[in-house]
């Protein structure tokens, strides 16, 4: 299922909150696969596109792993949590394949990202990569609900908690239920969506998105650029240029544009021909600790 291209500049919005989700160390590889996947709506429906989809994140992974593993200790048996044994996986995949779209339909699209994540987290099919692989499991969740928002709140939220879920939240939630977890999840959203308007990052975003859509028509170019400057902060103008064919004269336009527009100044012009959004991932920044902080209070 495919949203329209106004959907997909909409979630992309959230993107920064991933970016800087890690700090300023932040993984601008896995940033880069998560613009890609909102804007072209991947769905990862067999065991092959699971692993054709880990090995884009961590290269050498050719199958699942043929090996036990735990968390939380020296050795199994002081372990914290035990995942399922190796043999055990080839089944637990196939089961993200066989429930019907159809019986998405009326449950909460939020609360079946989350739930699709922590299946994937859980499952812990290969030996590395697993968290990165769910996170991205959660996003293509939109293809079942048609809710791409909530599929990219669903993702950032384990991106942004992935250290309080693991040593606060999960651990309860194997013994007590999901509701801690489903609570966190909806509090996220909640406050999330609230301060990404608040303080003018969603409309920012979308300016963004909206600029470098107006240059072409083409979206190989487009979704190439996003990529960029919303994984690495910044992009250099020679790039833009090449990917679009581009003038000397229609480049200036462009630059002009998209650091003039708007009431606050989130691009900018830096030296060496490139163009910075350094702003606009400190203020996300600030952005991610409130909201993290928020949920760990309703926690």
């Amino acid at each position: 299922m495919e949203a329209p291209i106004a959907s997909r500049e909409h979630v992309l919005g959230y993107l920064v909150l991933a970016r800087v989700a890690g700090g300023e160390l932040a993984d601008q590889a896995q940033a880069r696969r998560f613009a890609l996947g909102l804007l072209r709506q991947q769905r990862y429906a067999t065991s092959t596109d699971h692993l054709q989809l880990v090995g884009s994140i961590v290269p050498g992974i050719t199958g699942f792993r043929e090996e036990n593993v735990f968390t939380g200790g020296r050795t199994a048996g002081d372990a914290a949590h035990l995942f399922p044994p190796h043999a055990a996986l080839p089944e637990l995949m196939a089961e993200l394949d066989r429930v019907p779209q159809a019986a998405y339909a009326d449950r909460n699209p939020l609360e079946v990202a989350a739930m699709i994540g922590f299946y994937g987290a859980h499952t812990h099919p290969f030996l590395d990569g697993n968290g990165r692989w769910s996170r991205l499991l959660a996003l293509a969740s939109g293809s079942l609900t048609g809710d791409w928002e909530s599929s990219a709140l669903a993702s950032v939220y384990l991106q942004c908690a992935r250290d309080h879920l693991c040593e606060h939240v999960w651990p309860k939630m194997r013994l007590h239920g999901l509701q801690t977890y489903l609570d966190g999840a909806r509090v996220f959203a909640t406050e999330t969506r609230m301060q990404l308007h608040e303080r003018r990052l969603h409309a920012a975003a979308v300016r963004i998105n909206g600029h470098f859509k107006s240059l072409s028509p083409a979206s190989a170019p487009f979704e190439a650029c996003l990529a960029d400057i919303y994984a690495e902060g910044r992009i250099s103008l020679a790039t833009i240029k090449d990917r679009f064919g581009m003038s000397d004269r229609k480049l200036g336009g462009f630059t002009d544009r998209i650091t003039l527009s708007g009431e606050d100044p989130w691009v900018r012009s830096v030296p060496a021909g490139q163009l910075s959004i350094a702003s606009l991932l400190a203020e996300a920044n600030a952005l991610a600790s409130h909201v993290q902080s928020r949920v760990k209070k309703e926690q």
